[in-house]
């Protein structure tokens, strides 16, 4: 087998989205369940399984402390990496913290290999704000791995949410949106806070505020 040389880890993920998807997995790419949390680089789905994969250039420390973060959240974690920067002490490592290692390489007719070095053994899904995350944009919004951090947030879905519901509601108080669309924010007081906030310094641009005696009312501007 060749080893590899890729220009990005967005080139490299690609590879390990090409196999899971030949493989029948669902693909997600690019997905975070907290605002200001961490992101996985690709989620697939199979037979109601779940599986995190962080793809990454060089094998260190970071990348496994990146897996081992998201142990918790699916039933299978993995890191896949180019074959050529394998090394067995960060396997042992990888093996202590039950986290699978996927190696990519190249055989002399071109063609990728994926080689899953050693497989994640299944684990409980504790947690499942990640796996409530995804939705079917996420398929296709942003390819993993990219450096442009181009990503679908909670906050993003947020203001779309708000603004689809004024679309419907133009003139309604801001509260009363708040109530009926599902936010990312821990309580319907702090959203109204913020919202109002950005909607005011004009980084949701696409809304305006008025003040009222009963409190303010939200408005679809003319774009």
């Amino acid at each position: 087998m060749k080893s590899l040389k890729f220009n990005s880890e967005e080139e490299f993920a690609e590879v390990i989205v090409n196999w899971l998807k030949k493989n029948e997995w669902t693909v997600y790419q690019e997905v975070q369940c907290f605002n200001s949390g961490s992101i996985a680089d690709i989620v697939a789905e199979k037979n109601g399984k779940y599986w995190i994969i962080e793809c990454k250039l060089n094998f260190g420390f970071k990348v496994m402390h990146q897996a081992d973060e998201w142990r918790d959240f699916a039933n299978y974690v993995s890191i896949a990496i180019p074959y050529s920067k394998f090394t067995s002490f960060r396997r042992k490592i990888c093996r202590l913290l039950n986290i699978g290692i996927l190696r990519v390489s190249e055989n002399w007719y071109n063609e990728y290999k994926i080689d899953e070095y050693l497989e994640a053994t299944e684990q409980e899904l504790r947690h499942k704000h990640l796996i409530n995350a995804l939705t079917e944009r996420h398929k296709t919004f942003a390819k993993a791995g990219n450096n442009s951090g181009n990503r679908l947030t909670p906050f993003k879905f947020t203001v779309e949410r708000l603004i689809a519901y004024v679309e419907k509601n133009n003139g309604c108080l801001l509260k009363e949106a708040i109530k009926n669309i599902k936010h990312h924010y821990a309580h319907h007081r702090s959203a109204s806070s913020c919202l109002a906030n950005l909607i005011n310094t004009n980084v949701i641009k696409e809304l305006y505020l008025e003040r009222k005696k009963e409190g303010n009312r939200v408005y679809l501007k003319n774009l």
